[in-house]
């Protein structure tokens, strides 16, 4: 049926909610009423020409009801006429919508009253001409009435899928916040009233076959044969209707929910009918917005901090409990950086940074290392820390060196760097007050490491590692050379300092 519609709408275009309303018209005038009409020969005993005239004035009655219709449909539907049309902006969207979707069943609940009234004048005409007693009238009109909500019934889940394409057009541009208001039949009202159609049209066939002269088993074979025919064409298409808009709906959020799997956070349900089930795509929506925010929030606190941090904040909150560990510290800092900046402008010293920690900070990350402060000119990074790693003095001299190597390749000697790295215990965790934190590392070896670095201006080497570090380390030592025990500022005893060579050179002058 999604094709015949689909094809339907493209060929009609703007037009297209006035031709479905014509081809409603059609088959209440063409199908409906003859069909209708010729189920009552049986009770009334009536001839051809009877039925000819009956036919007639219920025909003039319908022609009467479908002026109305149109007279009451269309300015009700103006806003979904005026989308057809070529009004698509996401300002129109939710009166659109609305009309589309909301506006059809109030349309529909305003219609059968209108139908039924019409209905009444042609079964009193044809009542009395078959001599019916008052009694017999009323129970014929009622008939009829039950005919007409059974009609409702399926003219309302019949204009549901054939404006799908319509409203999947206007639920693209509704607004990010649009919520889908709740005046259309529920699903479980949709169920409600699609059984007693079902029975109704059965019974109303039934009926009018098995009134007649036959002999009980000929009568009870008809019966049986009119109700699985009735059960394969009219139950059978009204069943269809309910489970094609059940499951395309059902199949739309099973593909969201795939899209968010595989990480596609711009995946949204569309409102398509107001009823539970948009509100739970509505859900949907808010989660994946959440979600996507998360995302965007994580991004955005691993350019500040390094994201293995980010992943604890957004899993454990923002305070990080401080635990004691055992890592190695690297500090780095720009030598003669107060020379460099007194010539530039302040924009060009930005960009020159940046630059430059563009080159650094991809190779701590590379060595699963964590970039834990930038300090102007230079950085302090961990390595064993925020998450635990075995091997860290490893991981932090293969840093070191590698970042002293792409140093020399990049500025060919016109910048010089100097790296400390010491290893020891810490306390890691989140320090701060007044709505203020960091992600901080507080230890004896953090300040080691800081006075190693200062310590390779004296010493000449750009990089040098103190004895806990050499300790840790477990690949080939025959690179490391002493530099003897010195006194670092704020310690009382000295601490054994080891240079590590570095090929190719990290300074020309040595070339």
């Amino acid at each position: 049926m999604q094709r015949a519609v689909m094809w339907l709408y493209a060929r009609s275009g703007p037009r297209y909610f006035e031709l479905l309303l014509l081809l409603f018209a059609a088959a209440v005038l063409l199908v409906v009423v003859p069909g209708y009409t010729a189920l009552t020969l049986p009770y009334f005993r009536t001839n051809g020409a009877q039925y000819l005239e009956f036919l007639w004035i219920f025909e003039i009655a319908m022609l009467v009801a479908t002026a109305g219709m149109f007279a009451i449909a269309l300015p009700r539907h103006a806003p979904m006429t005026r989308w057809l049309r070529g009004e698509r902006t996401t300002e129109a969207a939710p009166a659109a919508w609305d009309s589309a979707v909301a506006g059809i069943p109030r349309t529909v609940l305003i219609m059968l009253p209108w139908y039924a009234l019409c209905c009444a004048p042609p079964a009193i005409i044809a009542g009395s001409k078959v001599h019916l007693a008052a009694l017999g009238v009323a129970l014929y009109i009622m008939g009829l009435e039950l005919l007409i909500i059974g009609i409702g019934v399926f003219a309302y889940l019949l204009l549901e899928q054939a404006l799908r394409p319509v409203v999947r057009e206007i639920a693209a541009l509704l607004p990010p916040r649009f919520a889908a208001s709740r005046t259309t039949p529920s699903l479980g009202v949709k169920l409600l009233a699609l059984l007693p159609a079902i029975n109704i049209f059965t019974g109303i066939f039934v009926a009018a076959v098995s009134t007649n002269t036959l002999g009980l088993e000929e009568r009870l074979a008809v019966s049986v044969a009119t109700t699985l025919l009735v059960s394969l064409t009219l139950s059978l298409t009204l069943t269809l209707l309910f489970r094609q808009s059940l499951l395309t709906r059902l199949s739309d959020l099973q593909e969201a929910i795939a899209r968010v799997d595989t990480g596609d956070y711009g995946a949204r349900v569309q409102y398509l009918a107001g009823d539970e089930l948009d509100e739970v795509g509505g859900k949907f929506n808010t989660m994946v917005e959440g979600l996507a925010e998360r995302e965007v929030l994580h991004g955005a606190l691993g350019s500040y901090v390094d994201a293995g941090v980010a992943a604890r904040v957004l899993s454990e909150g923002a305070i990080l409990q401080g635990r004691e560990v055992e890592v190695t510290v690297l500090f780095l800092d720009i030598r003669e950086f107060t020379w460099l900046a007194d010539r530039s402008t302040p924009p060009e010293i930005v960009a020159y940074l940046d630059a430059f920690f563009d080159l650094v900070i991809p190779i701590v990350r590379k060595h699963r290392g964590h970039t834990n402060k930038l300090l102007g000119d230079g950085l302090l990074a961990v390595f064993g820390a925020p998450a635990e790693l075995d091997r860290h003095a490893d991981h932090a001299l293969s840093a070191a060196r590698e970042i002293v190597i792409a140093v020399w390749q990049r500025y060919q000697g016109e910048l010089r760097i100097g790296l400390g790295l010491n290893s020891g215990n810490v306390v890691a965790g989140t320090i701060g007050g007044g709505g203020k934190l960091d992600y901080t590392l507080i230890g004896d070896a953090v300040n080691v490491a800081a006075r190693v670095e200062a310590l390779t201006k004296e010493i000449g080497d750009p990089l040098l590692i103190t004895e806990s570090t050499r300790r840790l380390l477990t690949g080939p030592l025959h690179e490391i050379a002493p530099r003897g025990s010195h006194r670092l500022k704020g310690k009382t005893r000295e601490t054994s300092i080891y240079a590590v060579e570095v090929s190719p050179p990290t300074d020309p002058r040595d070339t």
